[in-house]
C-alpha cells in the first residue's frame, strides 16, 4: 500500500503545469500591437485599421515541450494613451512588457524610449520585468527605413531581454516572440522548440498591401540611410541616455508637482553638499 502511495504522488508532481503571465504591449499608433496580439491569440490580421482605444484584451495559452502551458493575458494599450493618467493602471502588475516599433517608420522606434520612460514610472521594479523590443511589417523589405545599429542602441537602452523583427501580417516569427517569451519566464529552454519551427504558420504578402503601407507612410518622418562611425555611435548613445533620463526626471516632476527644473536643482545642491537628502 504504501507503494502506490509513492507512486501516485510521483505522479502529482509531474502533472502539467499552467502558469498565468500579465504581458504589456507598448508603442506608438499604427505600429501594428494589435496586428500582433490578434495573430498571436485568433490567428486573424484585420486588413483594415482601426485605432485602439485606451485598452484592449487578448488571451492565448501555449505548450512548452516539457508539457507544461503558459497562458497570456495581452494588455494592448492604444498608442494615443502615452500622456494618459490611465496607464500606469494598465501596466501595474505587468510581468513582461514588449514595445514595438514599425521598421517602415523611424520615429516610431526614437518613440520607445518616451514609452519605455513612461513604463519605468509604472513599475516596482524593472528587474522583475522582462522586456522585450519588436520591429513589426519585417514583411515590407523593400519600404524599411529602420537601420540595424539604430535599433540595437535602442534595444540597449530599454536593457530588452530580445529583440525581434516579425510580421503580423504574415504570421512570420509572431509565434517565435511568445514562445521564447514563455521560456524567458519561465526558466525553459525552448531552443529545440525554435529549431523545429513549431512557431506557427505565415501567408504570402501582395503588392498591393506594400504599395498601402507606402503611402500610409509617405509623410512621417524616415529618417536617413547613412551609416555612423564609432564615434557617431557613442555620441549618439550618449544623447539617448540623456533623453531617457530626462524624461523619466520630467515624470516624476508631474508625479510630485515639483516643475522639472527645481528638481535638477536639488539634485545639484544634494551633489553640492548643500541640500540634506530627505
Amino acid at each position: 500500500m504504501a507503494r502506490f502511495a509513492e507512486l501516485d504522488e510521483s505522479s502529482d508532481e509531474q502533472a502539467p503545469t499552467v502558469r498565468t503571465f500579465k504581458v504589456t504591449v507598448l508603442g506608438d499608433g499604427s505600429v501594428g500591437k494589435s496586428s500582433i496580439c490578434s495573430r498571436f491569440a485568433k490567428d486573424f490580421f484585420a486588413t483594415s485599421y482601426k485605432q485602439t482605444i485606451g485598452v484592449d484584451f487578448f488571451s492565448q495559452t501555449v505548450c512548452l515541450d516539457d508539457g507544461n502551458k503558459v497562458t497570456f493575458n495581452l494588455y494592448d494599450i492604444g498608442g494615443q494613451s502615452i500622456g494618459s493618467k490611465m496607464l500606469s493602471a494598465y501596466i501595474s502588475g505587468t510581468n513582461a512588457l514588449i514595445f514595438v516599433y514599425d521598421l517602415t517608420n523611424a520615429e516610431s522606434l526614437e518613440n520607445v524610449v518616451e514609452w519605455y520612460a513612461m513604463a519605468r514610472r509604472s513599475v516596482k521594479s524593472m528587474k522583475d520585468v522582462v522586456v522585450y523590443l519588436v520591429g513589426n511589417k519585417s514583411d515590407l523589405a523593400t519600404l524599411r527605413v529602420v537601420r540595424s545599429f539604430r535599433s540595437n542602441e535602442i534595444s540597449a537602452a530599454i536593457n530588452a531581454s530580445a529583440h525581434l523583427l516579425l510580421s503580423a501580417l504574415t504570421g512570420d516569427r509572431v509565434g517565435l516572440l511568445f514562445i521564447s517569451l514563455a521560456g524567458r519566464l519561465c526558466g525553459v529552454d525552448v531552443t529545440s522548440m525554435i529549431l523545429d519551427g513549431k512557431m506557427g504558420h505565415t501567408v504570402e504578402v501582395s503588392k498591393d498591401t506594400e504599395e498601402t503601407v507606402s503611402c500610409i507612410n509617405k509623410d512621417r518622418f524616415l529618417g536617413n540611410a547613412d551609416t555612423v562611425d564609432g564615434a557617431s555611435a557613442v555620441a549618439r548613445a550618449k544623447d539617448l541616455e540623456n533623453r531617457m533620463a530626462k524624461k523619466i526626471q520630467e515624470l516624476e516632476g508631474q508625479a510630485t508637482g515639483i516643475p522639472h527644473q527645481t528638481l535638477v536643482g536639488v539634485e545639484r545642491a544634494k551633489r553640492s553638499g548643500r541640500c540634506a537628502v530627505m
